[in-house]
């Protein structure tokens, strides 16, 4: 909003409220860490300014409906070559907007991981690997949100799975 120093966010668990404030950000964005996984919330936002030490709000938005999935599981991990692992998980509810974002890493502290790749399907296959290589694996589900930019939609995430590996054939 033109003019904000801020934003102040408040939730609730249903569109009329109650509604309690749960933070504030300078920016445009807020990450709500105490939210329940699987749980839905409405969010309403509204802007602040500060002038000779009052705060001055704007109205809030309308409330938005958001929920965080749940976190897959029965990660499933297959070495069927030297050169490629498949991967299945137990998808989570949540329907056609559902994805899931699947990482790697070669080391056991998930350090320099990757992500391979965003799915609608609760499995895909890892290329391109290492013979006799052991890789660690994590997948979370998110919904992707449709905006007003169709190429840059958001993305609102759930937790990781554990951390499962496999080790690739030999040659």
């Amino acid at each position: 909003a033109n003019g904000a120093e801020g934003y102040e966010v408040s939730r609730a668990t249903s569109s009329n409220g109650p509604y309690t404030v749960i933070g504030t950000t300078r920016g445009t964005r807020f990450n709500d860490s105490t939210a329940v996984p699987g749980q839905k919330y409405f969010y309403r936002v509204r802007a602040y300014a500060v002038w000779l030490d009052t705060i001055y709000y704007r109205q809030y938005s309308n409330p938005r409906a958001i929920m965080a999935p749940l976190t897959p599981s029965g990660l499933t991990l297959t070495a069927v070559s030297s050169s490629q692992i498949n991967l299945s998980w137990t998808g989570v509810p949540g329907g056609a907007n559902i994805y899931y974002e699947v990482w790697r890493s070669t080391s056991s502290n998930f350090s320099n991981a990757v992500c391979i790749g965003r799915y609608s399907t609760t499995s895909c296959t890892s290329k391109s690997l290492s013979a006799n290589t052991r890789y660690y694996y994590r997948v979370r589900a998110y919904y992707r949100v449709a905006t007003s930019d169709a190429n840059n939609p958001k993305r609102i995430y759930g937790s990781y799975t554990s951390i499962s590996s496999c080790t690739t054939k030999k040659s």
